[in-house]
């Protein structure tokens, strides 16, 4: 199972220095393959999606100076890596029924709201430009999404800071509502 994605033949595993994440792979296809570094960067990176199929993957990085949502290959190879959104882009996610990308951004106000950027892979990479979807209530932290159905797991903080796991619906129509 690969973060907000699956695979029969990558295991990705995750660790921290107490600073800096790392994230490694390790292809189950080649006997005694050992874990590679996903992201080379000096620079603060997480590994947020890749792709059902194992071939794309999306991280953010804020190796030029501001964060950037960016789509890559997987495994990487970096001259196949571009930028999906920048200025203070987090969380990512394949939604790959409808070949969008739905990502978070803060709006000038400083409240997270939901994007979408469609994205073709093939025959060669082509990405849209953002188009914002919803705001996303305060104190929600979106996690997993789920394509064929298009609902998000979410966490919900309320006013006495219980937090309580819901499910979100309706987000691709504008329309948000939490079970």
């Amino acid at each position: 199972m690969l973060p907000f994605g699956s695979s029969t033949r990558y295991r990705i595993t995750g660790r921290t220095n107490g600073v800096r994440p790392a994230f490694y792979y390790e292809d189950l296809e080649v006997p005694g393959s050992e874990p590679r570094r996903i992201l080379e960067e000096d620079s603060m990176a997480f590994l947020q999606s890749v792709s059902a199929d194992g071939a794309w993957m999306l991280y953010t990085t804020d190796r030029a100076g501001e964060s950037q949502l960016r789509f890559a290959a997987f495994p990487p190879d970096p001259s196949r890596d571009w930028v999906v959104a920048a200025n203070g882009d987090s969380g990512g996610w394949f939604d790959e029924a409808r070949r969008r990308i739905l990502f978070r951004r803060a709006d000038e106000d400083g409240r997270l709201v939901l994007w979408s950027a469609s994205y073709e892979s093939m025959p060669e990479v082509r990405l849209g430009r953002p188009e914002e979807i919803a705001a996303i209530p305060d104190g929600v932290r979106l996690h997993h999404f789920h394509s064929e159905s298009e609902r998000f797991l979410a966490i919900v903080e309320d006013a006495h800071e219980k937090l309580t796991l819901r499910l979100v619906t309706n987000w691709g129509m504008g329309d948000a509502s939490a079970r």
